[in-house]
């Protein structure tokens, strides 16, 4: 068992609560200006949020009518920074979908291993395809089956019935 310095300061502390509190007092006596202005700045901190949050819950309807303004007299600027925003999110859908199809063969491969490249009913080995039997996201090996096209088709009408 080795010396572990965390769990004897622990348990000294705990056995010795007495001590304990006269550390802290000649702590707090000696770094008294310096806890004060750390108190102080984090009060401070916590003032200005909440005066802000205050502030914006009395001035919402005054600051939808700035924004109004603003879009009625800047419309090519407004139309300019919406055309970014569009783009910069077309590029981010584009990459999550790039990430899902990615997902999804890594997925598909794994599957058509498990199943030796052949259909679960027929046992062909011909058009491939990738099927649910219980729909879920994110998609699970358990619910995925390998079935050609024909029986996928038939699996499908079955489930519409």
């Amino acid at each position: 068992m080795g010396y572990d310095k965390k769990e004897y300061n622990r348990r000294w502390k705990i056995n010795n609560p007495e001590k304990v509190k006269e550390q802290r007092k000649r702590y707090v006596k000696k770094n008294k200006k310096k806890l004060l202005k750390k108190w102080k700045d984090y009060n401070n901190k916590l003032e200005t949020k909440l005066r802000r949050r205050k502030w914006l819950d009395n001035n919402k309807e005054r600051i939808r009518k700035q924004k109004r303004d603003y879009i009625l007299r800047n419309p090519k600027k407004v139309k300019e920074i919406r055309r970014k925003y569009r783009e910069k999110m077309n590029d981010i859908l584009k990459e999550r979908e790039r990430i899902r199809r990615w997902a999804k063969d890594r997925l598909r491969e794994q599957m058509l291993k498990r199943d030796n490249f052949q259909c679960k009913i027929c046992k062909s080995k011909d058009n491939l395809q990738m099927h649910e039997l219980k729909y879920e996201m994110p998609q699970k090996m358990k619910n995925l089956i390998t079935l050609c096209r024909d029986c996928h088709k038939k699996e499908h009408r079955k489930l519409k019935n």
